[in-house]
């Protein structure tokens, strides 16, 4: 008996002996020691306008290119006195300072040490002036600086105007005031006159609310909430006339014996007028603060609640095990074990304020193994932890069977969380030998994650000259520099890491136009065939676009005898093809009315060599099915919180007997930082809406056109405004540019130009430039210095009277080879220097947009680097 007690304590040493040795083998490199994640130390810092806190800012612990950061800003009175308040949670700070700089960041304004600050109960109050050294009506970085007590310095960023009255004041009072009544629904009758209920409004689904939707709606319907937080302000944008603010806060409902608590966002778009406040737009996104702990199991079903219906969900091959996003944090749901799992998280129920909360990051699943392990990416800024205050990309790879995540890099980033964000989504991907491929300002790069070094595959990548597939595994791009003069395409496989050439044949030039899953579609246009304009521009007209699958063989060839693709959009399964024919040619298709065509779609009537007209569009679809998984999300309808957010998932739930984990972060020693030091000299347009960052793009045209679309503006890489909508005056003319008429050895376009550089101070000869291959944009490019030059073609001539309201002409081609300058508008009429005629007149608006349409509405323009 004795000797087997001896033998089964002696089995019992080895085995833990042997755990212990593989988990030594496991985390070897690392102090094998798990920790909790470090807790938000940093103060956060709000201006305080005449009352009114607003503007929460949050510390970063390295200096940032600040003409990214488009977080918000503020107007700055007469006497230029700003008031801050800080609160500094549980830090200590040792002294207060502010610089004050040029929107770009490279001129530096003020730089001065703040003296005047109290305790006031848990806030820090300071008051300072700033010099009188800007200019009006001019935005300007204000950087508020702490050092803390323990030698860090935080930075703090935000903007400022100083002008006459923005009226900033009476728009808070509005939106504060709207917001309050929404919650009482006798006092909310006042605000239905600011209503636009319409069939444009869902009236289903509380996750997303907007100035359409409807009385009962705006004021949460039947919904039992109660307000958790008093909202944080932030003024997104402020001119003399609009103003863009949005509130942040938290509310909760109860649902018998637990209560769930959500996220909110109103924005509100508002112009001040002199006898009331007008309200351009207002949206409100609403979400749930999922707890795993107190949701709702069905035998197949994880109920999530109000939620946005796009949430990420990824599952392992076969299904049993996946991971979902919500609400900046990552869950997983392994069946073997019956276990959910908080993967990650910023904040939880001891971490919970405006530090942690901040909303200023998301989650990306890299992959997740059969086992349950998942590799994932948490990028933006950094809450709280080893990195707080900054923004990166960081790569953790989680352990199932030891609950702990790993992390296996960090890659800082010096400009806004918005552009990274924008980055990660066009390209990161792990592939199954450990290497890390992101798409950062127009770089890819292949970092070794075991080795923690990286390589640059390639840079200067541009829009349209390179393509991605859906599951970022394949990536192509272009070997020459000029979009439009391209040979050969490489292709590369990121999970094999693998390269292939595609070239084009002899006479030839390629492009890439897409995948669809993992098949590539480019296509093919004899050199002789592209046709070029005066202004520069280039049409590509294809003989023959191809679909080539994964191995290299080439799975359909698209091509029609005289006809020409000159434009390609993949929508899912479906290529949906823009067509052309040589102008006269009998190739028995229809041809495209041109009143179906829209805008900002590609014209072809411009174009001199040999002239091309549209033909109906024409598509190609892909008959595969494509997997939807084994876990799905579905919407359903309640007759309570009306449409919710549920997952359907492939193995029943056994709901009593369900695990709620949160895993611990495994200490290492050394450093796993890899900074990635190129810079890409890509002048890039950041299209911003009224809420935030758009798109980053570099087709100027397209650019201006986003925001016009979303009231918004565009800003080049150095902060400075490429177009911002709602600032035009009624009327404007530019008084300095005398009419001039064409002459045998001048034609109307040399004039134009001329003209042009004339007003800027510059005396060339453009008809010698023309002739000797010149063109609009080089010609204007070459001479006008500290300006960028904009081809606005697709753009209307509303959109190109901006410029005009900031006394820059605009160069206009007409559809009888002629061209205009635009220098002047009103409410009813445009002003035209016209070379055919040398005279300056007026144009009926209805008149003016008919003649430009017709000619393809073909812009060029400028705009003076400050």
């Amino acid at each position: 008996m004795r000797k087997n007690i001896i033998k089964a304590a002696v089995g019992v040493i080895v085995f833990v002996a042997a755990l212990l040795l593989a988990d030594l083998l496991m985390n070897q490199g690392n102090s094998n020691m798990t920790v909790e994640m470090g807790k938000a130390s940093l103060p956060v810092v709000r201006i305080v306008y005449d009352g009114t806190t607003l503007n929460t800012m949050h510390g970063y612990t390295k200096q940032m290119e600040g003409q990214y950061l488009k977080d918000s800003v503020f107007w700055l009175g007469d006497d230029r006195t700003v008031r801050l308040q800080v609160e500094p949670f549980d830090a200590s700070v040792k002294s207060m300072g502010f610089e004050v700089r040029s929107t770009d960041g490279q001129r530096l304004v003020e730089d001065t040490p703040i003296v005047d600050y109290a305790q006031n109960q848990d806030m820090l109050e300071a008051d300072f002036t700033i010099k009188d050294l800007t200019d009006a009506d001019t935005e300007y970085m204000l950087t508020v600086l702490l050092t803390l007590d323990d030698g860090r310095t935080a930075r703090y960023y935000t903007r400022f105007i100083q002008g006459t009255d923005y009226h900033m004041q009476e728009m808070l009072s509005f939106a504060l005031d709207f917001h309050r009544r929404t919650f009482d629904k006798e006092a909310a009758k006042e605000i239905t006159r600011y209503l636009e209920s319409n069939a444009e409004g869902d009236n289903t689904n509380y996750a997303h609310v907007n100035i359409h939707s409807s009385f009962a709606q705006i004021t949460w319907g039947d919904l039992k909430i109660k307000k958790e937080t008093e909202p944080e302000i932030t003024v997104r944008d402020i001119t003399s006339q609009f103003g863009v603010i949005e509130l942040s806060y938290q509310v909760s409902m109860q649902d018998g014996r637990e209560k769930d608590e959500y996220t909110v966002a109103e924005r509100y778009r508002i112009r001040y007028g002199t006898q009331r406040m007008y309200l351009l737009d207002f949206e409100r996104d609403m979400e749930v603060l999922f707890d795993p702990e107190q949701a709702e199991y069905g035998s197949n079903k994880i109920s999530i609640g109000i939620a946005d219906p796009d949430m990420e969900l990824a599952e392992c091959e076969g299904g049993n095990i996946f991971a979902f996003i919500q609400s900046g944090r990552l869950y997983s749901y392994n069946p073997s074990d019956n276990k959910v799992t908080t993967v990650f998280s910023f904040y939880d129920k001891e971490n919970k304020d405006v530090r942690t909360m901040y909303p200023a990051h998301n989650i990306k699943i890299l992959g997740i193994e059969e086992t349950g392990n998942i590799r994932f990416m948490v990028y933006g800024y950094m809450n709280r932890g080893t990195y707080e205050g900054s923004v990166g990309a960081q790569v953790y790879y989680y352990n199932s069977m030891h609950n702990t995540i790993e992390e296996e890099v960090y890659i800082p980033y010096g400009k806004s969380y918005e552009l990274l964000g924008k980055n990660m989504e066009q390209l990161s991907y792990v592939s199954n030998t450990n290497h890390l491929f992101l798409l950062l300002d127009g770089m890819l790069y292949d970092i070794d994650l075991v080795q923690k070094s990286y390589t640059e595959i390639v840079s200067g990548l541009t829009e349209g000259g390179y393509q991605v597939s859906k599951s970022s595994r394949m990536v192509v791009w272009q070997n020459e520099e000029d979009y439009n003069a391209c040979t050969e395409l490489t292709l590369m496989n990121l999970g094999s890491r693998t390269q292939s050439i595609i070239q084009a044949g002899a006479g030839e030039y390629i492009r890439p136009l897409g995948f669809i899953e993992e098949d590539l579609i480019y296509g093919v246009a004899y050199k002789k065939d592209l046709a070029t304009d005066g202004f520069g521009g280039i049409l590509f007209p294809m003989h023959t676009v191809r679909i080539r699958g994964e191995s290299g063989n080439i799975l359909k060839t698209y091509s029609e005898e005289g006809i020409y693709v000159v434009a390609a959009e993949i929508v899912a399964n479906q290529i949906n093809l823009r067509r052309v024919k040589r102008e006269g040619a009998n190739v028995g298709e229809e041809e495209l009315d041109a009143d179906t065509v829209s805008m900002n779609e590609i014209d072809v009537t411009a174009y001199s060599s040999d002239d091309y007209e549209m033909v109906k569009d024409d598509q190609i679809v892909n008959t595969e099915s494509t997997d939807s998984g084994s876990n799905t999300l579905e919407v359903v309808a309640t007759k309570e919180y009306e449409k919710i957010l549920q997952i359907a998932t492939k193995n029943s739930i056994t709901e009593k007997s369900l695990k709620f984990l949160t895993p611990k972060i495994v200490a290492y020693e050394g450093g796993r930082e890899i900074a990635l030091e190129s810079e890409s000299a890509l002048d890039y347009c950041y299209v911003y809406g009224p809420y935030g960052l758009d798109s980053i793009r570099q087709n100027e045209s397209e650019a201006v056109l986003r925001a016009d679309e979303l009231f918004g503006m565009v800003y080049d890489k150095s902060g400075n405004y490429l177009f911002r909508k709602g600032t035009m005056q009624l009327r404007n003319q530019i008084m300095k540019i005398e009419a001039a008429q064409k002459t045998e050895e001048r034609s109307s376009l040399a004039v134009c130009l001329d003209t042009m550089l004339l007003a800027e101070g510059v005396t060339k000869n453009s008809a010698y430039l023309l002739q000797h291959g010149g063109t609009v944009k080089s010609i204007l490019e070459d001479n006008l210095e500290d300006a960028r030059v904009l081809d606005l073609t697709g753009c209307s001539v509303d959109i190109v009277l901006y410029y005009v309201n900031q006394d820059i002409p605009v160069l206009a081609s007409l559809d009888n080879n002629e061209a205009v300058l635009i220098v002047g508008f009103n409410e009813l009429n445009t002003v035209l220097m016209d070379p055919s005629t040398g005279t300056i007149y007026k144009k009926g608006m209805n008149d003016s947009r008919a003649m430009f349409e017709q000619a393809g509405n073909r812009f060029v323009t400028y705009v003076r680097n400050p």
